[in-house]
């Protein structure tokens, strides 16, 4: 089954307009830094630890068990020998020890469920880390691509602007010289403040965009960031792929972590019971 995603990030990582450098950030990168130092892929991984140190808790209770104790005391004054039974005026230290052992032979398969629950939670936390990289993931890439479609805009812009300022010129030469009226530029004026507006509220989106990726990505908002545009060069069948909703469906239940950890867990709850 042909995936969209994998497609979409193939593209994108593959063709660059420009050699990575300490600043440049191309998709890949980010997404790779994401999955590294997110403070939520973080989180899911200590999350993951902990269940697999109660996996292992759970295997230790196979083990035998022992535990040891002494006991230490000294008598003052008239007290009771005890190898005579009579009283006496003396000091008399005494000191005990303890030990004591056991293993469980049979326990209603107890120790062989809870390994295998602990077992199950151990994967499905595992899958829920992969359920968190993907979304982290494709937040990543949704911010990316945002940034790349507004920088796009405003060199559009940019572009307009210049195109406005040459007519305004051009007007202007031409009201100088008797060819049309002065309230002929008006209109470009007009233009030229609504293009000047329209990039200034641009450039104020590709800040926030940027912003907000490299809150994700977990790095200083002072550093500089800059992402590369990728060259995109689709064939003309992959812009017309169709798909079956029911292959879609199957096949992302099939290998969708969200669904996996679910069932896990519903073999896990049974296990419990």
């Amino acid at each position: 089954m042909r995936q969209v995603y994998l497609l979409l990030l193939a593209c994108l990582s593959t063709g660059l307009l420009s050699a990575q450098s300490g600043d440049s950030w191309t998709l890949e990168r980010a997404v790779e830094h994401a999955l590294t130092n997110n403070l939520q892929v973080k989180q899911l991984n200590n999350i993951t630890e902990i269940a697999r140190l109660n996996r292992q808790q759970a295997k230790n209770g196979r083990l035998p068990t022992a535990n040891g104790s002494t006991n230490l005391g000294v008598q003052l004054g008239r007290t009771i020998d005890p190898t005579t039974n009579t009283f006496n005026q003396q000091t008399i230290g005494f000191q005990g020890y303890q030990l004591q052992a056991g293993v469980t032979l049979y326990n209603g398969g107890l120790i062989k469920n809870n390994l295998r629950q602990a077992d199950l939670n151990l994967a499905a936390a595992e899958l829920d880390r992969k359920i968190t990289g993907n979304n982290i993931g494709l937040q990543v890439a949704n911010g990316y691509l945002n940034i790349v479609l507004l920088e796009e805009q405003l060199t559009n812009t940019r572009a307009q602007l210049q195109l406005t300022n040459d007519q305004l010129s051009n007007t202007d030469a031409l009201i100088s010289a008797g060819a049309l009226p002065s309230a002929q530029r008006f209109d470009l004026v007009a233009q030229q403040a609504a293009n000047q507006r329209t990039i200034v509220d641009l450039e104020n989106q590709v800040e926030l965009a940027q912003l907000t990726l490299k809150l994700l990505l977990e790095l200083d908002f002072n550093a500089d960031f800059q992402v590369v545009t990728p060259e995109l060069n689709p064939l003309e069948t992959e812009l017309f792929i169709t798909y079956n909703i029911d292959e879609v469906y199957l096949s992302a239940r099939g290998i969708q972590p969200t669904v996996m950890a679910a069932e896990i867990r519903r073999d896990a709850a049974e296990m419990g019971i």
